[in-house]
């Protein structure tokens, strides 16, 4: 079985994969010139920040006390699912994606149950409006943009799963979660390629 300082490890090194990516996507916008940029760049900040908290983590810079754990990857999590979601609502061309966004936050801040529960809530939550997310970018007719929503989905109901068995199996997925950011990766990367297909 996986070691914690492992997963914490895996989790630095996908954090800062999908940091560089969405650098690099931010300059391909930049030079663009296209409006979106700015959530890429705020998105691959909470990205670099996510690998250097794991990476603390792992090498014991900071201590590992799990509810602040929880604290930091729910808060990160609340921070990306917005950003992604207003950056899925564009790819999309939904402004309902908009008002889901906002039924997600007034959710997500009148949660009335205890701190374990309230952060399992909030990631499934999350992780279901980023399924509904990919799902809609899914539909377009846009090549890249149905593999993005087709890798995005399947991130997402596959993280709705594992929410799911760890919560009620007790089981220790997180290594399997770590892993999953391999389909935030290639839709990433579809999304970086549609970009680059894009002519102002």
């Amino acid at each position: 079985m996986m070691g914690i300082g492992f997963i914490f490890l895996l989790n630095a090194c996908f954090n800062l994969i999908i940091a560089a990516l969405l650098g690099y996507t931010w300059i391909l916008l930049h030079k663009k010139r296209m409006q979106v940029q700015n959530l890429f760049f705020a998105l691959g900040f909470f990205y670099a920040l996510l690998f250097v908290l794991n990476l603390s983590w792992f090498i014991s810079l900071a201590p590992r006390i799990e509810k602040e754990i929880l604290l930091f990857d729910s808060m990160f999590l609340v921070a990306k699912t917005t950003l992604l979601m207003i950056i899925l609502g564009s790819l999309a061309k939904e402004k309902r994606m908009v008002l889901l966004l906002f039924l997600y936050l007034f959710s997500a801040l009148s949660l009335q149950v205890s701190f374990s529960d309230f952060f399992v809530a909030i990631d499934f939550i999350s992780y279901l409006l980023l399924f509904l997310g990919f799902m809609h970018v899914g539909s377009q007719h846009i090549k890249h943009l149905q593999k993005a929503g087709l890798y995005g989905s399947i991130y997402g109901v596959f993280s709705l799963a594992l929410i799911v068995l760890i919560y009620f199996g007790k089981i220790n997925l997180a290594y399997v979660q770590a892993f999953l950011n391999i389909f935030v990766i290639l839709s990433l990367w579809h999304i970086f390629r549609y970009f680059q297909t894009v002519e102002l």
